[in-house]
């Protein structure tokens, strides 16, 4: 009883993210998005959507990680906006994460170094601002940690250290 609560939670939250896309789409239009990165998100969105009804936690952790890198797009329509950055290190932990889970430890690697770019940015986003350059520090050291752990095989060890750079991420979008 206690999982199908939140799984209707979840179905809420994805029946959310429909409705505010369609109140965002035409004003992202105004502001120069294409026509096809929105027919990109859309269908990444509908893959996430139909992962979520089927109660498939691996393709809705795939799907859903490539939905927040096609939303990253829209994110960097705005100035200093830090969103985008953080949707792609979310997409790449996510991605890492499932190739590591997937014994492709060689491409987790590789989509956690790209992360190195995404940490640049950000800071030179973040100006003067010491909490939040104290919050991505720590974001890009929990990278780092990630990227250690991937020489152990152990499941656990890289889902304890994808969730610690999550819940950095969240610290920082405050």
């Amino acid at each position: 009883e206690e999982i199908l609560k939140i799984w209707k939670t979840v179905d809420d939250k994805i029946e959310k993210i429909h409705k505010d896309w369609n109140n965002y789409e035409s004003e992202g239009m105004k502001k120069g998005a294409s026509a096809e990165k929105s027919k990109d998100l859309k269908g990444n969105l509908n893959l996430f959507t139909r992962a979520i009804e089927n109660r498939d936690m691996v393709l809705a952790m795939d799907d859903g990680s490539k939905t927040l890198s096609s939303l990253s797009y829209f994110f960097d329509l705005y100035r200093d906006e830090t969103y985008g950055d953080l949707s792609r290190i979310r997409y790449a932990v996510y991605q890492a994460y499932l190739n590591a889970k997937g014994n492709n430890v060689k491409e987790a690697d590789k989509l956690l170094e790209t992360t190195e770019e995404y940490i640049t940015r950000i800071r030179q986003k973040l100006g003067e601002d010491k909490d939040s350059i104290k919050s991505l520090d720590k974001l890009s050291l929990s990278i780092g940690d990630m990227k250690q752990s991937l020489t152990d095989d152990s499941m656990k060890l890289w889902e304890i250290k994808r969730d610690i750079i999550l819940e950095n991420i969240k610290q920082l979008q405050k």
